[in-house]
């Protein structure tokens, strides 16, 4: 049954892209070489590829915590909120997963070991990553509203290896196949949001370059924002759920929208941790958290001195 809005149909349906031409138009856009087109042309051949993007729509419920973790500077804790915040824009020069250079993305992590992880695996290139011992300052923020975010959940790679994200994967179908879509477009929204997900679980990466597509994904998603009418303002999206890479997946990290950022989550604790025995292939390391912060006031972290610790455990994947 087609969509029962003729007006619907014909600003919606009649503008996405069609299944065959979906299958060519992502063909062409694996085979390019990101280091040698700007941001500009792939911008315009998304554009013109893809006049709408497809997005899923999940939840982070109000009291639910996220982490965020850095590595200290001669092992020292942080005292600063702005150290364990997000960089400046000005320094902010290169691509990541969900953000463009001179974009602001609060990234974080479904729980702190994940969180730390996330930040030491760019230490196995080291002279010896056997023997990595890293000292970070975790923050743990927690959201002060119900947040509506895009679930990167397509990767059929990824569906053997998180129950979870298969059958949110199937949930997402049967809100799809309730009869007010053409089949088609149902297939080539997949189609759409497969290409994007391996983009954000794209394991082999060169250079920053290799980002520019699923960064272009999350700065569209942000302008999708700007359309929706105030009144509506809570479906506007506040960023972005994606398997942790670094894990092997078996995790899940957030990329937050920044803007009023202020109203979405509160930074209610922070510790400080220390890694040890790290195994970069399996994700495997001791934490041992050293102190957690006394208080938290006007931007700056107070520690205190007691000693606590924390044995290794393996990461769960959350959706």
């Amino acid at each position: 049954m087609n969509m029962q809005n003729p007006y619907v149909e014909k600003q919606f349906v009649d503008r996405f892209t069609k299944p065959t031409d979906a299958v060519k138009y992502i063909s062409e856009l694996e085979s390019l070489d990101l280091s040698k087109i700007t941001e500009v042309q792939l911008g315009v051949l998304l554009d013109k590829y893809f006049p709408i993007f497809p997005f899923t729509s999940g939840h982070i419920q109000k009291g639910e915590e996220v982490f965020r973790a850095r590595i200290n500077i001669n092992n020292k804790p942080f005292t600063n909120v702005k150290e364990i915040y997000v960089r400046d824009k000005e320094f902010i020069t290169s691509y990541g997963r969900a953000h463009r250079p001179k974009e602001q993305i609060f990234y974080c992590s479904s729980n702190y070991l994940l969180a730390a992880f996330e930040v030491i695996h760019d230490l196995k290139n080291s002279l010896y990553p056997n023997r990595v011992v890293a000292y970070l300052t975790v923050g743990i923020w927690k959201a002060e509203r119900n947040l509506h975010i895009s679930n990167i959940i397509h990767s059929k790679k990824l569906h053997a290896l998180r129950k979870d994200m298969f059958q949110a994967y199937h949930s997402n179908q049967d809100l799809l196949n309730t009869g007010r879509l053409k089949g088609e477009t149902i297939d080539a929204s997949n189609l759409l949001l497969q290409f994007f997900s391996d983009q954000f679980t794209k394991s082999i990466i060169k250079s920053d370059n290799d980002y520019k597509i699923s960064a272009f994904y999350a700065s569209r998603l942000m302008q999708a924002n700007e359309l929706i009418a105030r009144p509506y303002h809570l479906e506007r999206f506040d960023g972005i759920n994606y398997p942790s890479v670094a894990m092997k997946y078996q995790g899940d990290n957030q990329a937050i929208f920044t803007n009023d950022f202020e109203n979405k989550f509160k930074l209610v604790n922070a510790i400080q941790v220390v890694c040890e025995n790290v195994n970069f292939d399996t994700g495997d390391f001791l934490p041992v958290v050293l102190q957690e912060a006394e208080s938290i006031k006007e931007g700056i972290i107070t520690w205190k001195t007691k000693m606590h610790h924390a044995k290794s455990e393996k990461i769960q994947p959350i959706i």
